[in-house]
């Protein structure tokens, strides 16, 4: 089965300051991420699945659908590969956050 998801309120003009639902679960789990233009409440979240060929942006029904027509042809190799991306994305945030908690412990930030 493909793992495709769409992500709520990121069509809706009217929340074009607050729309979108978060990605993160979704691209944890392997999936391949589409949302519509309005993602103001995770846009750098979707400037990187978006680098990384996890999420992709649709503005209508028709383009969704063909989207996801090649998803289900790519299922598994999407899965495996979107896996990876985000084990490894979330090593390197932990390493940060651990490097600034590190500093903060040692006095390093003012």
């Amino acid at each position: 089965s493909s793992k495709s998801v769409f992500i709520g309120k990121s069509l809706l003009k009217n929340l074009i300051l607050d729309g979108g639902q978060s990605p993160i679960e979704a691209a944890k789990l392997g999936c391949k991420v589409y949302h519509g233009p309005y993602v103001y409440n995770f846009q750098e979240i979707y400037q990187i699945l978006h680098r990384n060929n996890i999420s992709k942006k649709t503005r209508n029904i028709a383009d969704l659908t063909k989207n996801l027509l090649i998803d289900f042809a790519r299922s598994k190799e999407n899965n495996n590969k979107f896996n990876t991306i985000m084990k490894n994305l979330e090593k390197k945030i932990m390493f940060a956050t651990m490097k600034n908690i590190n500093k903060l412990l040692f006095n390093e930030i003012k």
